[in-house]
């Protein structure tokens, strides 16, 4: 048995600061806590109390990698002007939305955006797998 690869990229790139993903070893699933749910957190600590080992936390990616995908992204696009753009879009409070805003008529370069994040999060992926000595499926 192996755990979903899909919710395992979801964990991987969750935004909300009040979740939280673990990999449960023992029934290879990925299980969110979030502090919205008193349920599912009190379970969960039921769960841990049981059997400390079971659980494997899933990292959240830091500002400074979020950060760094920016950056690599920008190394790679080949239009000067909308480099330049894309390295001011780094200064403002949310860098991943004005991006995005200025990729909507660029197809190509969009395309080229949703694929490196892509790549960046199968990257996250296989190295949390070898890490953990996990096995995924697809």
């Amino acid at each position: 048995m192996a755990i979903d690869e899909r919710k395992l990229i979801e964990a991987l790139n969750e935004g909300d600061p009040n979740a939280q993903w673990f990999a449960d070893v023992k029934l290879q699933t990925v299980r969110k806590v979030t502090l919205q749910d008193q349920q599912s957190i009190e379970q969960f600590k039921r769960d841990l109390a049981a059997d400390s080992r079971r659980f494997v936390k899933i990292p959240k990616r830091t500002g400074a990698e979020r950060y760094a995908e920016l950056q690599g992204f920008i190394r790679l696009v080949a239009d000067k002007s909308l480099a330049d753009k894309l390295s001011e879009a780094l200064s403002s409070p949310s860098p991943y939305r004005e991006m995005h805003r200025l990729l909507e008529r660029k197809a190509k370069e969009k395309r080229q955006f949703e694929a490196y994040l892509k790549e960046c999060s199968l990257k996250r992926l296989r190295s949390f797998l070898k890490l953990t000595h996990l096995e995924s499926v697809k």
